[in-house]
This record gives C-alpha cells, sequence and structure tokens, in this order.
C-alpha cells in the first residue's frame, strides 16, 4: 500500500521542493533543519518556550516548514518504522487518532517535573525525552523535534545541555531510545549524562581527544521472539 505522505510508488516524502531523489531530499533536509536549529540558538525568543503542545508542534512547523506542508500536524497514518535493536520490528508508537490526547496528558504531567536539582534533572529529561519520542506525532522529524524540544526546556531552567552530542551520534540516539522504550534505560541516561557534564562537552569535537565510540553492543539487541514479547507486553500495559 502506497504511503499518502509519499510520492506514488516510492518512499520519498512529498515536499515543497517537488523533489524525487531521496538522498538530494535527506541531505537538503539535514542541512536545513541545522540552520534552523542554529537560528533558534541565536534567538530562541523566534518561538514559545514551555512544555506544551504549542511549543512542540511550533517547533516542528519552524524546523520543518519550507520542506514539507504537513510540518507542525500530528500524522494522520500509523507508523511503522523497522529498528535494528529490534530484529527489524517497530516500537508501538501511538496511534494515529491517538496523538493529541497522548500528548496533551504527557505534557501536562511533564510541566511538574522537577529541575531544580541536576540529579532529578537529569531524571526529567530522561522521561521527558522517552515520553514524547513514544508518541511519534509527526511523519517524519521526530527525533530531531524531540531532542531540540529538550534543549530548548533545559534552557528555559537554566541547565546546560549539549545537545550536539546527541546529534553527533544518531544511530546510538534512536537504538537508545527503542532500547528505553522497552525498559533498558541505561543507553540512553549514558549519552544524557554526557550531554549534561558541560565541563567536557569541549572534548567530543577536539580531534585530539580520545573519543568514546556510543553504540548498542549487538549482544544486547533483542531476537524475533525476545521483541515480540515486549511489543506484546506494551500493548496489554497501555
Amino acid at each position: 500500500m502506497d504511503d499518502i505522505y509519499c510520492y506514488k510508488g516510492t518512499n520519498v516524502l512529498r515536499n515543497l521542493y517537488d523533489i524525487h531523489d531521496k538522498d538530494i531530499l535527506d541531505e537538503l533536509e539535514r542541512e536545513s533543519t541545522n540552520t534552523k536549529i542554529l537560528s533558534l540558538e541565536l534567538r530562541p525568543e523566534q518561538i514559545v518556550n514551555d512544555i506544551s503542545i504549542e511549543h512542540f508542534n511550533e517547533l516542528h512547523r519552524f524546523l520543518f516548514g519550507n520542506l514539507y506542508e504537513w510540518a507542525g500536524q500530528y500524522r494522520v497514518v500509523d507508523l511503522y518504522k523497522s529498528e535494528r535493536v529490534l530484529s527489524g520490528l517497530s516500537v508501538e508508537y501511538a496511534k494515529h487518532n491517538e496523538i493529541e490526547k497522548r500528548l496533551e496528558e504527557f505534557l501536562n504531567k511533564a510541566s511538574q517535573f522537577d529541575w531544580k536539582d541536576k540529579d532529578v534533572a537529569l531524571k526529567s529529561t530522561f522521561d521527558l525525552l522517552v515520553g514524547i519520542w513514544e508518541i511519534h506525532a509527526y511523519r517524519e522529524g521526530n527525533t530531531r523535534t524531540c531532542t531540540t524540544f529538550i534543549k530548548r526546556i533545559l534552557l528555559s531552567q537554566g541547565i546546560e545541555f549539549n545537545a550536539g552530542l546527541l546529534k553527533e551520534h544518531p544511530a546510538y540516539v534512536r537504538d537508545s531510545l527503542v532500547m528505553a522504550t522497552y525498559d533498558e534505560p541505561q543507553y540512553l541516561m549514558r549519552i544524557l549524562k554526557d550531554a549534561f557534564e558541560t565541563e567536557l562537552n569541549f572534548q567530543y569535537f577536539n580531534k585530539d581527544s580520545i573519543k568514546e565510540e556510543y553504540k548498542v553492543a549487538k549482544e544486547k539487541y533483542y531476537t524475533t521472539k525476545q521483541a515480540e514479547k515486549l511489543i506484546a507486553k506494551k500493548k496489554l500495559m497501555k
């Protein structure tokens, strides 16, 4: 079945530039969103900064609005994205008709999170990131929107956070988000903790420094049978 968001017979998202080559579109998307994120860092007041649906949707619209006409709008299809740590199965994202309700309920809860103590703020960051990512509100651009949202929330709380570290290790971040969704928090907590260690941030971008490789060891990947059990268990809990 064709994806209504893609050009017929392809996996290329319909876009305002009418680009039909996925590699070219992906490159344009990376360059464009990087520029938009830098613009927000220079002028954060462009968008209201609080833990709200309005902020979340406006952020997605800001990052992707020059590429996709549906930017800032919840997806109208259910998502299936193959994940290597789940042996090719997909995380159980929110059904498209549940997105607004789940996001509103979660963000209302998250608005009460404690950010004053550093250790508590780290846990709050973890919970907020996993919570909004698992919903996967948009057809594309969810992880970048979620991590930028987190960066801005921490900024509003006066907390320095090296979002660039997450950007430098996108595969690890995605794998760790999947693992965190299924009660394996240690991988995501590891990179978030490092991103909180602002005094060490420069080392990750210094060619002469020892750069630790972020990866989820393959022996930690779930087998198909394990992944199926985890997904079934998650369904029962909802």
